[in-house]
Order: C-alpha cells, then sequence, then structure tokens
C-alpha cells in the first residue's frame, strides 16, 4: 500500500452500500488529457548584480609587520552588459543622454550620470574603431561605391552625415563640410569627378553622379547598387 492509498484507508468504501459516489482515490488518480490552455507572459524584476571586491592587510602578532593586497583594478564600476545595453540604446534606438540616464533609474534601479554614460560609450571607442577600418577597407576595395549626405546637428553646430555604400558594405561619416575633400580623405584620395545624370566611364580614381553620387574607383562598369 502506498502513502496516498494510506491516507485514505480509514474513509468509508463509497461502492459499498449502494453508494452513487465516485471513490475519492479512483478519481485522483484518473490520468487525464488536456483540452485547453492559456499561458500569461511576464518579466521578473531588473536589478544589477553588485560584486564588491575588498582589499585586505593583515598584521604579523609576533614581527609586527604588516602585509596589503595587491590594488584593486582601476577602471569603470560598469560591467559589459551595462555597457552593451548603453549603446544599444544611444546609437541604434536614439535616446538622448537624459533619458537614458532616466532609463537606468527608473526600470534597473541603477544611478549612472550623463557623464558617466559618455565614458560607458567611450570605453567602446577601440573596439568600434577596428570595425571601422575594416568597412572603411571593403568601400576603399570596391568598384563603385553609392554615397549621399544629409545635415546634423552635434552639440548645437551644422554639420554633415556621409554614407558610402557598396553591395557588401555600409559606412557612415560625420564630418563639418560637405565637399568633395570629404570623399576624397574617405577613399585616401582620388579625383572627384561631377558627371550627368549617366555615370562616365572614363578611367579615374572617383567619380561622381549630379543624381545620385557613385564613386567609381575603376573604369569597369558600374554594377548595380
Amino acid at each position: 500500500m502506498t502513502w496516498f492509498e494510506a491516507a485514505f484507508a480509514d474513509l468509508p468504501d463509497p461502492r459499498k452500500g449502494n453508494a452513487k459516489r465516485h471513490d475519492l482515490l479512483e478519481v485522483l488518480t484518473i490520468q487525464g488529457h488536456v483540452i485547453a490552455g492559456h499561458e500569461t507572459l511576464d518579466l521578473p524584476p531588473i536589478r544589477p548584480i553588485v560584486t564588491r571586491h575588498q582589499r585586505l592587510a593583515c598584521t604579523c602578532g609576533a614581527c609586527g609587520h604588516r602585509t596589503k593586497a595587491a590594488p584593486l583594478a582601476q577602471g569603470s564600476p560598469f560591467g559589459p552588459n551595462i555597457q552593451a545595453l548603453a549603446l544599444y540604446m544611444k546609437h541604434l534606438q536614439h535616446v538622448s543622454y537624459q533619458r537614458l540616464e532616466r532609463l537606468f533609474s527608473d526600470i534597473f534601479g541603477l544611478k549612472i550620470s550623463q557623464g558617466g554614460l559618455g565614458n560607458l560609450l567611450r570605453r567602446s571607442k577601440p573596439a568600434l574603431d577596428a570595425e571601422k577600418a575594416a568597412i572603411l577597407q571593403q568601400v576603399r576595395q570596391a568598384e563603385a561605391v553609392a554615397s549621399d549626405e544629409t545635415g546634423v546637428r552635434i552639440e548645437g553646430v551644422n554639420a554633415q552625415h556621409w554614407v558610402f555604400r557598396t553591395p557588401n558594405a555600409v559606412l557612415h561619416e560625420t564630418a563639418f563640410s560637405r565637399g568633395a575633400q570629404v570623399v576624397r580623405d574617405v577613399m585616401d584620395g582620388g579625383t572627384v569627378r561631377r558627371s550627368g545624370p549617366r555615370i562616365a566611364t572614363a578611367p579615374s580614381k572617383v567619380m561622381a553622379s549630379a543624381t545620385r553620387p557613385v564613386w567609381r574607383t575603376s573604369p569597369a562598369i558600374s554594377p548595380t547598387l
């Protein structure tokens, strides 16, 4: 006899005396099948994980010599996941510094000043510079590069947001000019020629269409961009 059966051993058997009730034990052990289902979704409370590092010093009771642990690592207290989220929200969702500061406080209970956020984003620059160099190399090696620019504001100053596009890469560049020198700098030199709506096929390092700029790096026929 199992513990479950023993729990109901002292109960009267409803099957005796012409009882019309079902045996409770029998009902509880019937295997049912699902006839409907419903799911609810929610997020758990999001709180930062704090890891505290301490530096200790010990004094010898015999000789009195005091020994200190190695100095603690210096740098930002914010880990890589916080850094990645800040990058994503700032540059992909275009959240301002003020709203990003409020977001970390309201949602995560994490106090990060706007200056701290700036330092956090600056910390990512070496990795981003390496990625940009790889993209720039692809752009410079492409047979033809489509380009356009539009006005932007950088810290209250008028500037230009340039885009250089190839079939395999897209490069974004900011500059305080919309002149041909920006193209020369990006394409590492060359001659800029402006033609009509049809792209010229004469040999040159860089040529541009008047309707939609396409910078050519070889005299071959322009690919579809």
